[in-house]
């Protein structure tokens, strides 16, 4: 895991069995899996990416900002930048 300015990265690897990551993306019933973790990240501007050979292992990397989506969305707004809507 690090962290810079821009957000947070996480990866995780493994010299296990490996597996198809298209197998592991496809929508089956019950199953949320990487589906599920990819949306999450994206909703949050990030992203999620999946290698795996099999027989060899697989990388899993997860990237998230470390600020909300916007424009200094953590910054107190200023009055100059207010509209009235």
């Amino acid at each position: 895991m690090t962290e810079d300015d821009a957000g947070v990265m996480v990866g995780i690897r493994d010299d296990g069995v490996g597996f198809s990551a298209t197998d592991a993306t496809a929508a089956k019933a019950g199953h949320l899996g990487f589906r599920s973790m990819c949306q999450r990240a994206q909703s949050v501007g990030g992203w999620l990416k999946t290698q795996s050979t099999i027989g060899v292992g697989s990388t899993i990397s997860l990237w998230v900002p470390n600020r909300p989506q916007g424009p200094r969305s953590m910054e107190p707004v200023r009055p100059e930048e207010m509209t009235v809507r």
